[in-house]
């Protein structure tokens, strides 16, 4: 089977790793850390490479901070690689993935990162065959994950539309009436309170058998994810994490993000509070000011990090890396 076989698509802290895990622990499954370092291949418009531009792309690989947590030998996935006169970027990920699946006897590779959530329209140039897992929940209870994780990130109206931006793909799908065969959508609240008969739906969309000790992947967690992530992915499965938001969350922020993603809310079945415009103006402004263009910033200059470190062979050190999650 082609690899990645499938991506897992969604904003961060909406339930993405641990989907990753419970896929994990599947007798033929493997997902690995995330691939985020090959975030500038999927953006090129020309999927070939020449021999000069393949041996610089297998440099920058061998230095992403992101794929040395993969805990495999990057030669070894490399080597298959390195003599080729030229190259395309569906080959290049096929030999890290299938070299990822092999390493840990597993026929089935995929890939998880919310940072291809902004590509979804360009996988398939790369890999026609791939299968999309959209993953989504409730915003409220995202954005207190998020400012948990990073205190940096604590302003809900950047927030707001950042997750919009990242569910723009299963959005549109959605509203055209177009949803393509090879996606799945499945909302977090659904894995955490109906684990078994969603991970049914999964297996059956993946076309892999069920296992029940996928529910168990607590017991093996640790063999696919470092210390960074949070405590809760080496537990069993949870309700405790759905709808925190009516006790922990301001009404200031909660009235922007259901504000600024009211079509979102009314797409994916989530219910508006409502009220609040009052408490929302003060941190809006804030946002206009100051939140909103970091954010952008920030965004910005990694995908230049990123795209210039393609072509000078050297990754960039993501500031995210090494930083305690919560849930």
């Amino acid at each position: 089977m082609k690899a990645p076989a499938f991506f897992i698509l969604g904003s961060q802290r909406s339930g993405t790793t641990l989907l990753r895990l419970v896929l994990n622990a599947h007798s033929q499954v493997a997902i690995p850390e995330e691939g985020t370092a090959f975030l500038p291949l999927i953006q090129r418009r020309d999927p070939s490479l020449s021999a000069a531009e393949l041996q610089q792309c297998l440099k920058y690989l061998r230095s992403s901070p992101h794929l040395h947590l993969w805990n495999v030998d990057l030669e070894d996935l490399a080597a298959p690689l390195q003599d080729l006169d030229s190259c395309s970027t569906e080959r290049i990920l096929q030999a890290f993935y299938q070299g990822y699946g092999r390493l840990h006897g597993k026929t089935v590779v995929g890939e998880k990162s919310p940072s291809f959530s902004n590509l979804w329209a360009s996988i398939p140039r790369h890999l026609p065959e791939a299968k999309i897992l959209w993953i989504v929940r409730d915003p409220r209870d995202v954005f207190l994950s998020w400012r948990k994780m990073d205190p940096n990130k604590s302003d809900p109206l950047a927030f707001a539309f950042d997750w919009k931006f990242k569910q723009r793909g299963w959005v549109q799908a959605m509203r055209r009436k177009a949803w393509p065969e090879s996606w799945f959508l499945l909302r977090y609240e659904e894995l955490v309170t109906e684990p078994q008969a969603t991970v049914e739906k999964i297996c059956q969309f993946l076309e892999i058998p069920y296992e029940a000790e996928m529910l168990n992947f607590f017991e093996s967690s640790s063999k696919f994810i470092g210390t960074h992530h949070s405590e809760k992915i080496f537990q069993p499965v949870s309700r405790g994490s759905v709808e925190k938001w009516r006790k922990e969350l301001e009404i200031g922020s909660r009235a922007i993000i259901e504000r600024v993603n009211r079509r979102e809310f009314q797409i994916a079945g989530y219910q508006a509070a409502g009220r609040g415009a009052g408490a929302a103006l003060l941190p809006m402004m804030k946002g206009l000011a100051w939140g909103l263009p970091k954010r952008s910033l920030s965004v910005l200059r990694t995908r230049i990090g990123m795209r210039r470190g393609l072509k000078t062979g050297q990754a960039p050190i993501p500031e995210s890396i090494g930083k305690k999650a919560e849930t």
